[in-house]
């Protein structure tokens, strides 16, 4: 694929937020240190993200604590969702907080969206059209509720371009600027804070990706591949270059942001 390092994160369903705590931590470090071994396998072109007990918000921060003494760990993936609860809840701040000052990148991912019985179609159809809508909802969340505010140096970045969150955006900037509710709780625009975020490049189409950088700006997309499912892109790359960007846009994507991402410069 012409990938020289992988970022190395756990499928989302082994987070297992259902778990009981004691059994969540056992799993958890089972987990990372699978990764870790496969890092340990080529540590020149593998990196780690480990996965936490989201389940209890304050173990979670110390594990993540734990996990970021690890050199082969960057940070973490979380859920969207811990068993129907948004990540953006108050209760989930020892987490966010524990990633800014510790410096851990913070990986988000779609997990198991609420009420899609509405989705007629095959099972997959929750994967392929929910999880964009799951993504956009939690990013409205975290602007809306603060905590992408309350923690500023915080770098997180959401999977498949943030799924819809481009096209929810210019209703939320207007509506942040005429509802004054919007405006009492978020202290600056949402486009501001947007802008702070980073987002794969997982669209499947060279227009989605130009809107995203036209949208996002060139410093907040990352290449993602949603390897090795069935959904995966074959050429990320090839993806990439098929948006025509220039040549300084596409090594931003390709790499320059990835390493401010994860914290290697």
């Amino acid at each position: 694929m012409g990938v020289g390092i992988q970022v190395l994160s756990p499928m989302p369903e082994l987070l297992s937020y259902w778990f009981e705590l004691d059994d969540a931590l056992v799993f958890g470090r089972y987990v990372n240190e699978q990764i870790g071994a496969m890092v340990d396998q080529a540590p020149e072109r593998f990196m780690g993200l480990g996965m936490i007990p989201l389940q209890d918000p304050e173990r979670a921060a110390v594990e993540l604590e734990r996990l970021m003494e690890d050199t082969r760990f960057r940070g973490v993936e979380l859920g969207t969702n811990v068993n129907g609860l948004s990540i953006a809840d108050p209760r989930f701040d020892p987490v966010f907080a524990a990633a800014e000052e510790t410096g851990a990148a913070v990986f988000i991912h779609a997990f198991h969206p609420q009420d899609v019985t509405h989705l007629i179609g095959p099972p997959i159809l929750k994967a392929v059209a929910a999880f964009p809508c799951e993504t956009a909802l939690t990013i409205s969340a975290l602007i809306a509720s603060g905590v992408l505010s309350k923690y500023p140096k915080l770098r997180v970045a959401f999977s498949h371009g943030g799924g819809a969150f481009g096209l929810v955006l210019p209703r939320l900037v207007h509506g942040w600027k005429v509802l004054p509710a919007l405006q009492e709780a978020v202290g600056e625009s949402p486009r501001e804070i947007a802008t702070r975020i980073y987002y794969d490049s997982l669209v499947y189409d060279e227009e989605v990706l130009k809107f995203l950088v036209s949208s996002f700006g060139e410093h907040q997309i990352l290449v993602g591949t949603d390897f090795p499912f069935q959904i995966y892109e074959r050429d990320p790359l090839g993806a990439v270059n098929k948006a025509g960007f220039s040549g300084q846009i596409t090594r931003s994507i390709c790499e320059e942001n990835a390493r401010t991402f994860l914290n290697l410069n």
